[in-house]
């Protein structure tokens, strides 16, 4: 009788261990030294470890810094938090934080603001469990981030606010066996399809600080004129060096087929190389221009919500910065709805071209009276 109460005992005991519920392991934080960002600036690499190992990419930012517990309850994170931190900006503190939701992971982004003024929540990432792997979800504007973006995007008083960045790799091969690589990228806002071109991130003057391009209408210059003197001047999308009345004929889309010809089963996404960073893609088709001097010029077009001219027709503007763009767009005969997300041509035997490698979020304020 003692053996089978002893039996019975082990067995209440091996179910009721069995029944209590395990500890739900969190992910960690990864954090890198410090290296220098592409804006010369001190920063880390922050990556989230999860169950399996794999790594995740949050952020890169200067000076990390762990959220007190006052902070937390200050900007109200919810129990659900598995890692919070903050950063200094100029004129603002960001914070970051992550909220695991069974298989789900989003991570939040909040400005406080020298004023104290506490902006709403953002989400910037969102990654989901799919077989055993974490992946990024591509995200769709919400209510919090519209009221968020609102609330920074004001021209009327100079306040602009970009919240994507469009990142290009170009080539250009100088010599045989030697070729000049680099990147190009702009900020947008995927609201209106305004785009912002900046010093060091889109082209190399010293003397120009941005350039902002609002569709169909003109382009913002900031630069610095010979007195050492900031100026911002305002120049309409139709000020061109010489005359170029047909580049915003009506007809341009209709005379689209005659300057380029679909090359069949072209079909593929750019913008996603790599998805720990890209958000969203464009599926792009190939065409060949009939202008070409040689058969290896092909461009790669996606359909695109906004009018693209005044980026296209920027280098026949007196905006254009000194020294011009680091990439050539083939012909200005393209349509102002159509993305170039891949550019390449042959000239003199030697290759030369980009490509359209991601499309990630961001968040870039710009204020035009700081200029």
């Amino acid at each position: 009788m003692t053996y089978y109460r002893t039996l019975l005992t082990l067995v209440c005991l091996f179910l009721c261990g069995a029944c209590t519920p395990q500890e739900k392991r969190l992910p960690k934080l990864k954090i890198t030294p410090s290296v220098i960002n592409d804006d010369g600036i001190p920063a880390q690499t922050i990556s989230l470890v999860m169950d399996n190992g794999q790594q995740l990419f949050i952020a890169q930012v200067p000076h990390k810094k762990d959220i007190k517990e006052q902070e937390m309850e200050r900007l109200g994170l919810p129990p659900n938090t598995v890692f919070a931190f903050s950063s200094r900006g100029t004129g603002f503190q960001q914070y970051q934080y992550g909220l695991l939701e069974e298989e789900t992971l989003k991570v939040f982004e909040v400005f406080h603001e020298e004023d104290g003024s506490i902006s709403q929540p953002a989400m910037v990432q969102k990654y989901t469990l799919q077989e055993g792997r974490w992946e990024v979800i591509s995200l769709e504007p919400t209510n919090d981030w519209t009221a968020y973006r609102n609330q920074h995007w004001n021209p009327q008083k100079g306040h602009y606010y970009f919240s994507e960045q469009f990142t290009y790799e170009y080539y250009h091969e100088k010599a045989p066996g030697y070729t000049e690589k680099g990147v190009f990228s702009f900020f947008h806002d995927p609201m209106t399809g305004t785009m912002l071109l900046t010093q060091g991130e889109s082209f190399s003057d010293e003397m120009t600080q941005f350039v902002l391009i609002r569709p169909k209408k003109d382009y913002i210059v900031s630069y610095t004129n010979e007195h050492s003197q900031t100026r911002i001047d305002t120049i309409p999308q139709d000020d061109f060096y010489g005359e170029y009345p047909h580049l915003f004929a009506s007809d341009l889309l209709a005379d689209f087929p005659k300057y380029y010809h679909p090359v069949e089963n072209s079909s593929r996404t750019f913008g996603k190389q790599d998805p720990k960073f890209c958000i969203s893609g464009y599926t792009a088709k190939d065409y060949k221009p009939t202008y070409a001097g040689n058969d290896k010029t092909v461009i790669s077009l996606a359909i695109y919500p906004f009018d693209l001219s005044n980026l296209y027709l920027l280098q026949k503007t007196r905006a254009m910065p000194e020294g011009g763009l680091p990439i050539h767009i083939s012909g200005w005969q393209i349509p102002g709805n159509l993305l170039v997300v891949k550019d390449h041509s042959e000239i003199n035997g030697l290759d030369i071209g980009f490509e359209l490698s991601c499309i990630s979020a961001t968040e870039y304020h710009l204020t035009l009276t700081e200029h």
